[in-house]
């Protein structure tokens, strides 16, 4: 049974709230949008506070809000913030 549309269950961005970073501020990361999700690469703007809008290069599948949004220099963690939308 199909429940929906597949295409409809990508999504080009993201917003993560509560936004721990310890990263530097240049460039490209990669974010990884739940546990067995591939990181993957995104363009960040922080919007204020501990809120960061999240960019993917190419849609992602799945992005659920309340999930833990992890960002990634190579293969270090340099943040984290949980998805809100």
């Amino acid at each position: 049974v199909l429940l929906g549309e597949l295409g409809r269950s990508r999504a080009s961005s993201v917003t993560a709230l509560d936004v721990l970073w310890t990263g530097d501020g240049g460039g490209g990361v990669l974010c990884q949008v739940r546990y067995n999700h591939r990181a993957a690469r995104c363009a960040r703007a922080a919007e204020g506070g501990d809120t960061l809008s999240v960019t993917f290069d190419e849609p992602q599948f799945a992005i659920t809000p309340g999930q833990l949004a992890v960002f990634y220099d190579d293969d270090c963690v340099v943040g984290s913030g949980w998805i809100s939308e």
